[in-house]
């Protein structure tokens, strides 16, 4: 019997749901990053990575980078938290790394969003 295409969807996206569910627990973790992820999903790193870049069509870390700094930047235009305080919810125990994180990403500082 020839598998259905459609269950093949719903493994991918069950898969994509599983990692992003997974970061979205742990994005203000700054020790949480790809050793973390393997396990929690139970891939190795080449695993993960090609089912990853195949899938979402990024990285593991640049999955995780990306998600903390879109969280970053809700928080910084939805409360009068300062950038100090969004950095550190968001994983980022140095300011300066998570400035220059955060202007990469988005090409404004994160300063230029806050309330």
């Amino acid at each position: 019997i020839a598998p259905n295409p459609e269950d093949a969807f719903e493994l991918e996206d069950a898969f994509v749901q599983k990692v992003t569910q997974i970061v979205a627990e742990h994005f203000a973790d700054e020790d949480f990053g790809l050793p973390q992820l393997c396990q929690k999903t139970g891939l190795s790193r080449s695993q993960l990575f090609r089912k990853m870049k195949a899938l979402m069509d990024t990285s593991p870390s640049d999955f995780i980078r990306s998600y903390r700094l879109n969280k970053a930047k809700i928080l910084l235009e939805t409360t009068r938290l300062n950038v100090s305080e969004v950095a550190w919810q968001t994983g980022y125990k140095n300011r300066g790394h998570f400035s220059t994180a955060f202007q990469e990403e988005f090409g404004f500082p994160p300063s230029a969003t806050s309330k």
